[in-house]
């Protein structure tokens, strides 16, 4: 499943028991997800936003910079925090830890429900498209949370799940699905990860989409001490460019008077 040079295609039942196959995307798995470790049962928000973290802080160029040994690395590193805390939704991690909410901005959050079509997937990948800037969503559809995560510069368009699944009839853990362009990337989750499920209660096919990005850090007393002095040395300078522009005018009006007044 590891692959770092070229786009494959894919094939994975979905809930309703029923196989798709989707083209043009790259699987970089784990063998181990997130059961695997111990405390790592209910662990898939912490770890999620610790992916989403890792994402937004680490520019990604390519998906050669994503391996298995990354997925596992944030794995254990979010369950050893997660361990003894209790099951938390988003906003309560955001708030609950520094590493996320000084780092990361929830923009927006909402709340959807599955529809057969995917129409509501497809609007939420549609505004993610909007922002110029990285954006991750992390969409928590009860019993998983997962990581989406687009970077439009650099033409990242991934699914993060910390998760076990069954693709093309191979078992794996945790993995990127690494899309080509936005169509594989709403494919996936419309058909694979967040397939609307028929006959079962309305409310099973809720699902909430928070809208997360960098957050914009402030200066530092020095960086602002070092811009102020900055400001006032560069308008020092223009005040002194212009009274010496001055001088040279008056001291040239002076010669023209004197070579006149010798005529």
């Amino acid at each position: 499943f590891y692959s770092t040079n070229s786009y494959s295609s894919y094939t994975r039942t979905n809930q309703n028991n029923k196989e798709f196959l989707v083209n043009n995307i790259w699987m970089i798995s784990s063998r181990k997800s997130q059961y695997d470790f111990k405390g790592g049962d209910t662990s898939c928000t912490a770890i999620s936003l610790e992916m989403t973290r890792f994402l937004l802080l680490n520019p990604i160029l390519n998906y050669q910079y994503l391996t298995p040994y990354l997925v596992n690395h944030i794995q254990s590193l979010a369950i050893k925090e997660d361990v003894h805390k209790g099951i938390k939704n988003v906003e309560e991690y955001h708030k609950s830890n520094a590493c996320y909410h000084n780092y990361m901005d929830i923009k927006n959050i909402e709340t959807m429900e599955l529809v057969y079509n995917g129409k509501n997937i497809s609007s939420a990948i549609n505004t993610m498209l909007e922002y110029s800037e990285p954006i991750a969503g992390i969409v928590t559809k009860p019993p998983i949370t997962i990581t989406v995560f687009i970077d439009k510069i650099h033409s990242i368009y991934l699914i993060f799940d910390s998760h076990a699944y069954m693709t093309n009839q191979v078992n794996h853990g945790a993995h990127f699905i690494c899309c080509k362009s936005p169509i594989e990337l709403k494919q996936c989750l419309i058909y694979w990860i967040l397939p609307y499920i028929k006959d079962i209660q309305s409310h099973y096919n809720f699902f909430q989409w928070h809208y997360v990005v960098k957050k914009e850090q402030k200066k530092s007393a020095r960086e602002e001490f070092l811009n102020r002095f900055s400001a006032m040395s560069n308008t020092t300078s223009d005040e002194l460019k212009m009274k010496l522009y001055k001088q040279e005018q008056e001291i040239n009006q002076l010669k023209a008077q004197l070579q006149n007044t010798k005529i």
